[in-house]
């Protein structure tokens, strides 16, 4: 069964999958959510939502926290690069964070973000160049990620 509802603002489809999901025990659902009415300007597209049998969805569920338990700085890859380095780091709570890049005699060369962030997981990337985005010579930087109460640092290897 197919129903659609829409106004000027919205638009809400259901689909019933009962008979396909009958006697399985898990299924995998795509949604593709478009941003105009051609449906092929911009949006969103989120693939692989496994939903299995044993699934209980309610309100009165019990609630385990999805949010990561420890505050680390993952290795940053590549590394050694030549353009580009990709730097990953885990929250465990909502804090005012620094993450920078300093060179071997502790000289700030890159500030790559400063905000308040939410926990999670996070992944910013370095292209090599300074704060005023001229590029860095070769050599070893380090990373260097703060929060309220910790300080990690990692080491990065640039040759050009």
């Amino acid at each position: 069964m197919y129903q659609s509802v829409s106004d000027n603002n919205w638009l809400l489809q259901t689909i019933d999958i009962s008979a396909f999901a009958a006697n399985r025990d898990s299924i995998v659902i795509r949604f593709a959510l478009k941003s105009d009415d051609s449906g092929t300007n911009g949006g969103w597209t989120i693939d692989d939502v496994m939903v299995h049998e044993d699934v209980l969805l309610s309100v009165e569920s019990k609630h385990e926290s999805t949010f990561p338990e420890t505050f680390y700085l993952i290795e940053s890859y590549p590394n050694p690069f030549n353009s580009v380095t990709n730097i990953r780091f885990v929250l465990t709570k909502t804090a005012p964070i620094e993450l920078a890049i300093f060179n071997v005699l502790g000289q700030r060369v890159k500030t790559i973000v400063t905000s308040k962030l939410p926990a999670g997981t996070y992944q910013f990337r370095w292209e090599g160049k300074n704060d005023s985005e001229i590029p860095v010579g070769t050599g070893l930087y380090v990373i260097k990620l703060k929060d309220d109460r910790h300080v990690l640092s990692s080491k990065v290897l640039l040759i050009r």
